[in-house]
């Protein structure tokens, strides 16, 4: 398939890597793998942003540059923080995730949180990424845990993933890669039939089951 000048990505993939921190464009260029998970920047700032060159760079050599990006949790670290948070939370805004320092759960089907991540993807797609990775997709259990209907939970993330891909598939192309991290019991309580009824599946839908990654360390 073809949008514009941008090819079809193939999703024959036998081997990808994962590397979050300080991910070099010119080591994965030149690496064995064929999809790399990284972040939109080296550091997670917005100062350390990859440029759109850098990701051409990786494409170039036959890679396919995927973005993190975690959906269920809000970071501490990111452009769209705000200071004032840490005093005076947004009431979408939840606890600290106590495994991981400066992460904190999200009311993800808030539409406040989804016009951030909205934002957040508009600049992962100008940097010219093939696709998203989302983690924390699996936070519909925490909020399960604490008060809510896991079904209702779950429903809600699968619908947030949904709207994901279809604001990427209409601002890029409808083959823009979406890979779950996690999240497996919501795809139990809501079949992945559920996906083939979406109005992007319906010329081309696809998704990567996570299998095994191998690190570039």
């Amino acid at each position: 398939m073809e949008h514009g000048n941008e090819e079809h990505v193939s999703l024959n993939i036998t081997s990808w890597a994962y590397w979050l921190q300080n991910a070099s464009p010119e080591e994965i260029a030149k690496s064995g793998f064929k999809l790399v998970v990284i972040d939109y920047s080296r550091d997670g700032s917005d100062e350390g942003a990859y440029s759109k060159e850098e990701i051409e760079s990786i494409k170039r050599a036959g890679k396919i540059p995927i973005a993190y990006i975690s959906i269920g949790e809000a970071e501490d670290y990111r452009f769209y923080w705000n200071e004032s948070w840490f005093e005076d939370p947004p009431d979408w805004l939840g606890p600290e995730n106590p495994d991981w320092k400066g992460n904190y759960a999200v009311k993800y089907w808030d539409e406040r949180w989804k016009r951030i991540v909205f934002g957040y993807l508009d600049r992962i797609i100008s940097q010219g990424f093939s696709g998203v990775y989302l983690d924390k997709v699996d936070e519909f259990e925490y909020w399960a845990d604490n008060g809510y209907d896991e079904n209702w939970t779950a429903e809600q993330m699968i619908d947030f993933i949904l709207e994901i891909a279809n604001y990427t598939r209409s601002k890029v192309r409808k083959d823009f890669l979406i890979i779950s991290q996690n999240g497996g019991e919501a795809f139990s309580i809501r079949r992945w039939e559920a996906f083939e009824n979406n109005i992007w599946v319906g010329e081309r839908r696809r998704f990567l089951r996570r299998s095994r990654a191998k690190s570039l360390d």
